[in-house]
C-alpha cells in the first residue's frame, strides 16, 4: 500500500465507519461487520461497501465473513478522528454548556470538516484558556499588601 493512499482524503461516512471500528475495538480485538452496522444504525451492504474502501485504503484487514481490524495506518487515523470528535463534544459541554445529544451530533458533523490545522489552533487556544482559569491569581500592579 502506497503512502498516497493511506493519506487520502475520506469521505464523512468513511471517517465514521473507522472511528466507529476504532471505539468498538477499544475493548475487544476485533470486530464484526455486523456490530459495526448496529453502531451506524446502517445496513450490512452499506458497510460492506464501506470496509471494501477502508480495506482498499490500507486501513483495515477485512475479508468477507470475517472480523475487522485496524491497520496501523487506520489506527493512526482512526485515533485522530476520535481525538477531535471528543474534544469537540466536551468543549460544546463543559465551557458551552451544551445538552450531551446536541453536542455529539455538532463535534460530529464538525469533526469532518475542520482541517488539521485550524483544529492544532483551537486544541492550543483551549488548553491555555483551561491553564489560565486554573493558574492562581496573583497580586496586580497597584495592590496594596
Amino acid at each position: 500500500m502506497t503512502e498516497t493512499a493511506v493519506s487520502e482524503a475520506l469521505s464523512a461516512s468513511l471517517e465514521d465507519y473507522l472511528e466507529a471500528i476504532f471505539n468498538l475495538l477499544a475493548d475487544r480485538p476485533a470486530v464484526r461487520a455486523n456490530e459495526v452496522a448496529r453502531r451506524l444504525r446502517v445496513s450490512g451492504p452499506s458497510v460492506t461497501v464501506a470496509l471494501g474502501r477502508l480495506a482498499a485504503r490500507g486501513l483495515i484487514r477485512h475479508a468477507p465473513y470475517a472480523s475487522v481490524k485496524l491497520t496501523a495506518a487506520g489506527r493512526a487515523r482512526a485515533r485522530r478522528i476520535a481525538r477531535r470528535h471528543t474534544m469537540l463534544r466536551d468543549f460544546f459541554i463543559e465551557e458551552l454548556g451544551a445538552e450531551r445529544a446536541e453536542a455529539e451530533r455538532c463535534a460530529c458533523r464538525i469533526e469532518h470538516v475542520i482541517t488539521p490545522g485550524l483544529f492544532d489552533r483551537w486544541v492550543r487556544y483551549v488548553e491555555a484558556r483551561r491553564r489560565r482559569r486554573r493558574a492562581p491569581r496573583g497580586k496586580r500592579k497597584g495592590d496594596d499588601a
